[in-house]
């Protein structure tokens, strides 16, 4: 996929708005942001990521209201819920209200339904100064329960003195002494209910205050995601353990969440329910306000006040950070193009919220496949469309298409697409005059999103008035489906004028040299010492030897895995298979040398052993990624299927990065300089003189201090992997390609785009994925594995 290659920086946080603080008839003046996860950090960082969401506004018949929301990722909008949501008290403002909803759900849910609280209870909250922990001090107290919590700061004890009178215990949360206090202030008892967030030591600390029949419950769920290890000490004493979130509300059945509701309203009439200490901000920066609430220190909410607009999906969906937004409500015109590039168009467009499309398109005939994807997408999203098969070639014509439009919405955006069937340059030129000029009048504020050419000059003109404006240019080498791809981006930028360009050989030279040389101390042991770990104890002959995995046994359904990694080169690898979901085996090197061609077949053979019936999925790590090819091609010629998945293990990449090696008595002697780490420019002008590899290798050796049984299993070893590099450096492409699925995972700064050659050597197209690692710590990086893990064919 192509990328925008200019004005990469020039982008606007006023990016166009399509929807408004509008939805479903309610008019929302604040929103509360909430962390995915409660569970608080004090080391190391959490990517931020957005819960669910508080809301206060008025609806259409005046009445204020707050309640809980969720982000609608597919169609980019707050759905509120029908359940959780109250009239907000006559006491209240609004933004009171927006700190209501989130804390107490959780707190009630948590407290009430959970742990089943029983009156006279002790309850440790832990993290008090938090949202929820504020409201589930005030829930436990009202319901006649002896109160503890913990803080991070003298600051939030002063705060929660102040806050909360009647608490004669609040503790340290930063370590594990808060454990001894809480034991001292129930008599040696223990308390009855804890609701815990905090992790690590003072996670199991937390287990040791709970009394005899006990319950802890877990605020988030990261230590289930981590699989945090608590020992099964506390069971000993009948206690049990829960973890919490809102979405476990959210996804509770309907009388679990009308209970929810009416306990926050009788709370709210009790005096209970209250509003929460927050900070109020006016920008849309989610990131940020995230960043700030998984801080220990925080203090209770983060409110957003809105003015005319919600935060577009660029900043609520931050996963996915340059997502162009649509209103459901607001129609959008397909102007011109071919059927091809109108349904590209249409595609992204109902992908970002949009249900309302106009289509202007002079032929009345469809292709079949055509009209089959539009009545799916019209069943599935609700979608309407209106087809307008009449010319509009003049400003009446425009003004009239524009006005029939507007039936089925205010305008959003107008998409002018290519369109190869103009007589003439000025033709199309006049035609997009005329629409803009309607547009002008009919819809001042639609975004005019324009893909012809030849019309670059009327959309400077517009954009020059003040109008919405994008003209969108790309270089012949693309694609149009490549140009869709792009306009997430592309409609971010502040720029009016953008043209798109094609990086797919941009950084084949620095690919070539730079990288292909730091790559180079990758291949090679790193020193005599992990060459002899990697050795002691290779077998006799080479085999497969089976490694722990997420799946530890071989079933029919599920196909093993086959790592072939670099010889002498495994550190690492169980690291990589531990994350995989199927078996996995991994080839085991001898020190003695083999033809790779005699290794291929010998591995091949092996395969189909352990695994009779296929398919086989090949990891070639490193400089085996040309072993993988050549066992893929025997095992093909028996019509098996394969699959490889090259962990930076192209064979041009590598052969690129043993060439820096240098040639002939210089790549000897820096093979032997960087392995044995050779810095006596004496021994190193010594070997220069001398004649063949064997008299180099003793010489070295020589000079090494060891004895001489090791110095014969180094001199066998070296010469092994020596001659090894050599066929490697060797190998060749040949008219017998590999026809199955291949995969090639690249390392940080490679291009996404260079499939390193691999068309020399496979039938198919490599699909190349980037990784945010190095070549060597690829094994050990978890999205790496979850790429080879969504790869594997069964």
């Amino acid at each position: 996929m192509s990328t925008p290659t200019e004005f990469q920086n020039d982008t606007t946080s006023n990016a166009i708005q399509t929807i408004s603080n509008i939805t479903e008839n309610t008019r929302v003046d604040y929103i509360g942001i909430n962390a995915k996860d409660e569970t608080l950090m004090f080391k190391g960082e959490c990517k931020p990521e957005l819960g669910y969401i508080d809301y206060s506004g008025v609806t259409s018949s005046g009445q204020n209201i707050m309640g809980m929301a969720r982000l609608d990722l597919e169609s980019c909008k707050l759905v509120l819920d029908p359940v959780l949501k109250w009239s907000v008290p006559g006491r209240w403002s609004l933004e009171d209200a927006a700190t209501v909803p989130y804390a107490h759900v959780l707190a009630y849910y948590a407290l009430m339904v959970v742990a089943k609280l029983q009156h006279s209870d002790t309850v440790l909250v832990q993290g008090g100064c938090s949202a929820w922990g504020m409201a589930a001090i005030y829930i436990a107290k009202q319901q006649g329960c002896n109160v503890l919590t913990t803080v991070v700061s003298q600051k939030q004890k002063i705060f929660m003195k102040a806050r909360c009178p009647f608490l004669t215990h609040v503790f340290n949360a930063c370590d594990t002494s808060f454990e001894p206090h809480v034991l001292m202030a129930t008599s040696g008892k223990g308390v009855q209910v804890i609701l815990n967030c905090l992790t690590g030591n003072q996670l199991n600390a937390t287990l040791k205050c709970v009394a005899e029949f006990g319950r802890v419950i877990q605020m988030g769920k990261l230590d289930i995601e981590r699989n945090t290890e608590i020992g099964m000490g506390p069971f000993l004493r009948n206690v049990s353990l829960s973890s919490v979130s809102v979405e476990d509300v959210f996804n509770a059945q309907l009388d679990v969440r009308q209970r929810i509701q009416e306990l926050v309203r009788e709370g709210i009439k009790c005096f209970t329910v209250r509003p929460l200490f927050r900070t109020v901000v006016d920008h849309q920066d989610i990131i940020s306000i995230l960043s700030d609430l998984k801080k220990p220190e925080y203090v209770g909410k983060k409110l957003i006040r809105l003015s005319n607009n919600i935060p577009s999906s660029t900043q609520l969906n931050i996963n996915e950070a340059s997502r162009f937004i649509c209103d459901s409500e607001t129609s959008y015109l397909l102007y011109g193009g071919s059927e091809e590039t109108w349904v590209d168009i249409v595609e992204w467009l109902i992908h970002r919220g949009a249900r309302k499309l106009a289509i202007l398109f002079e032929s009345e005939s469809q292709e079949g496949h055509t009209s089959q994807r539009l009545k799916m997408y019209q069943t599935y999203y609700d979608l309407e469309v209106l087809f307008i098969f009449t010319k509009a070639d003049t400003r009446d014509s425009d003004f009239k298409l524009l006005s029939d439009i507007s039936c089925l919405g205010p305008i959003g955006a107008v998409f002018v697409l290519p369109n190869k069937d103009y007589s003439t340059k000025g033709a199309e030129i006049r035609t997009v005059q005329h629409l803009d000029c309607a547009l002008k009048i009919t819809a001042p504020k639609a975004l005019f999103v324009n893909f012809v050419n030849n019309a670059a000059g009327v959309c400077h003109l517009r954009a020059d008035a003040g109008f919405p404006t994008k003209n969108i240019q790309w270089e012949q080498c693309l694609e149009f489906p490549d140009v869709v791809c792009a306009l997430d981006d592309v409609l971010k930028f502040a720029s009016n004028d953008i043209l798109i360009k094609d990086d797919r050989y941009k950084y084949n030279i620095e690919e070539s040299v730079e990288s292909l040389y730091k790559k180079l101390s990758f291949l090679l042991p790193s020193s005599l010492g992990n060459l002899k770990e990697e050795t002691k104890d290779a077998p006799i002959k080479l085999n497969f030897v089976p490694l722990a995995s997420l799946c530890p046994h071989i079933a029919r359904e599920v196909p093993p895995v086959f790592i072939i990694p670099g010889m002498f080169s495994t550190h690492g690898i169980k690291d990589l298979a531990s994350k995989l979901m199927y078996p996995v085996f991994c080839v085991s090197f001898p020190r003695r040398m083999l033809p790779l061609k005699t290794i291929a077949a010998i591995l091949a053979n092996r395969m189909r052993e352990i695994y009779p019936r296929g398919p086989y999925n090949l990891i070639g790590v490193s400089y085996s990624g040309i072993l993988a090819i050549e066992i893929a091609k025997i095992l093909e010629r028996e019509d098996c299927k394969t699959a490889i998945q090259f962990l930076d293990g192209a064979p041009d990449t590598i052969q690129g990065a043993l060439q820096h090696l240098g040639k002939g008595c210089n790549s000897e002697i820096r093979y032997l300089c960087q392995i044995l780490n050779l810095t006596n420019l004496e021994i190193i002008e010594e070997l220069n003189k001398l004649s063949t590899w064997e008299k180099r290798l003793d010489f070295t050796l020589n000079h090494y201090k060891s004895s001489p049984e090791e110095k014969e299993f180094l001199k066998e070893v070296l010469t092994t992997l020596k001659k090894h590099f050599d066929e490697i450096s060797n190998f060749q492409p040949s008219n017998d390609l590999v026809k199955g699925q291949v995969c090639l995972l690249r390392p940080t700064g490679s291009n996404k785009h260079d499939t390193c050659g691999l068309q020399k050597y496979c039938r198919e197209e490599a699909l190349v994925r980037t990784v945010d690692c190095n070549h060597n710590t690829m094994l050990k990086n978890k999205v790496a594995a979850n790429i080879i893990n969504d790869k594997i064919i069964c």
